[in-house]
């Protein structure tokens, strides 16, 4: 498997087509957000293994016995070493498309047992949501921009993280405040719900949602995720995409209180790097 450069990734991007609910993808080849490309043959690629923010990607050819072998060392070389990696080095969120592959991944990873998770793919396009009327007293709304990064009265609680990392998913703080968007909610001065987006590509871009857990149950993620995807739809963005596992009734049904609509479902296979934690996470 040889890597692509970013100038290159453009090649590829037809073999993702499958994968319509994963904007990160398209997002890491436009060069909005970090991604690593890998394939089999960099003038005619017939299989990629793509890293993305939002989760890996495994598409093409599943039938290749070289091509699988060269993948399975990419895997347990240096993947599950941690050694290269896009948004964390200790686990691994893979989508596969074709489905025909689940069946090749015992192959390509003989060390883990599957977990497979079943995940919902929202999409919001009207806001349906007054935050304004449901801010709750003692709390205010404020833009996730340079003013507030300067600001040096504001703290950020620790569950819901400060600006690093937000470089994560964009690389640096820069790039985030060049190209991204997010609210948070305050108390006190204090950030203790935040919603950014993870990725943005065309016209289209993705969010996701921390909250305190001392400061749940109060309509704080509602109000910081509706504040976002207004002004997402007042810079001109046509669609908000948002990801959850199924089994997080929690988060889709707060993506369908402000206005998402489930557009599809999908699986990630999780492995953690760590065969004792992956064991425990079965387990």
């Amino acid at each position: 498997m040889q890597e692509l450069k970013p100038n290159e990734f453009e090649r590829v991007r037809p073999m993702f087509h499958g994968f319509d609910y994963s904007l990160s993808i398209q997002a890491a080849i436009e060069g909005n957000n970090p991604g690593r490309i890998f394939v089999d043959d960099v003038t005619h690629p017939r299989t990629a293994f793509a890293l993305t923010v939002e989760g890996y990607l495994l598409v093409g050819e599943h039938d290749n016995p070289a091509t699988n072998a060269s993948l399975r060392r990419l895997l347990a070389e240096k993947i599950f070493t941690g050694e290269i990696f896009v948004n964390g080095n200790d686990s691994m969120s893979l989508a596969i498309c074709p489905e025909t592959w689940e069946a090749r991944l015992p192959e390509l990873i003989p060390t883990h047992e599957i977990e497979k998770n079943e995940r919902y793919h929202y999409r919001c396009r009207h806001l349906q949501f007054d935050w304004r009327n449901h801010l709750p007293d003692g709390y205010t709304v404020r833009c996730l921009d340079r003013t507030l990064l300067e600001d040096s009265d504001v703290v950020f609680s620790n569950q819901v993280g400060a600006w690093n990392d937000l470089t994560e998913y964009w690389g640096t703080v820069e790039n985030f405040l060049a190209r991204g968007i997010g609210f948070c909610v305050l108390h006190d001065n204090k950030v203790v719900s935040k919603c950014t987006s993870d990725c943005v590509a065309g016209d289209q871009i993705d969010i996701g949602i921390v909250t305190d857990s001392a400061h749940r149950r109060k309509g704080l993620a509602a109000v910081a995720v509706a504040a976002t995807v207004e002004h997402c739809l007042e810079r001109g963005f046509k669609t908000i995409g948002w990801h959850c596992n199924a089994f997080n009734a929690a988060s889709w049904q707060l993506a369908e209180k402000v206005g998402f609509k489930r557009n599809r479902e999908y699986a990630y296979y999780y492995y953690v790097y760590n065969l004792t934690e992956h064991l425990a996470e079965l387990g």
